[in-house]
């Protein structure tokens, strides 16, 4: 297991707060320079404290090359030790289901499980997101993009 990071988990940029009502988008983005495999991690940046997602999209390179790719992420927020999603923290289920096939051929995919919607704001502390390789590349890309855009909101005015 390997874990990368965008350059919003390594702090060089900042994640945006909401300062009243409005929805903050956020795009972290992450180069390859060797195939991802099994258990990898790639942290994307940490919703700040008292903030909750409201629609997340991942976009990717086509990551497996294989006849049969075999590639499949999860998204959500990363567990305390952060080698995993932390269901719990995600609302009840990673944010893509239990897989997320995108990075078989590449393009586009919207967060399509409900438990998005129920992520329970920490007031007091940033909660990490991030990307969990569940099933290695058959043929592993070597470079190639992977990002995820979330849109979130801050909670101080209503749930």
């Amino acid at each position: 297991m390997t874990t990368y990071n965008t350059d919003y988990a390594n702090g060089v940029k900042r994640m945006p707060e909401a300062q009243g009502a409005e929805v903050v988008v956020a795009r972290m983005s992450f180069d390859l320079t060797a195939a991802l495999a099994l258990d990898d991690i790639i942290r994307l940046g940490a919703l700040p404290p008292g903030h909750v997602p409201v629609d997340a999209f991942i976009d990717s390179d086509d990551l497996d090359s294989n006849g049969s790719p075999a590639i499949d992420l999860e998204l959500g927020i990363l567990n305390a030790a952060e080698d995993d999603i932390d269901t719990t923290a995600s609302g009840g289920a990673a944010w893509t289901g239990t897989d997320d096939i995108i990075a078989q051929s590449g393009g586009l995919s919207r967060a399509d499980i409900a438990a998005i919607t129920r992520v329970v704001p920490d007031a007091s502390a940033e909660q990490m997101m991030g990307i969990h390789v569940t099933t290695a590349p058959a043929t592993g890309a070597t470079s190639g993009t992977i990002g995820v855009t979330v849109l979130y909101r801050a909670t101080h005015l209503g749930a």
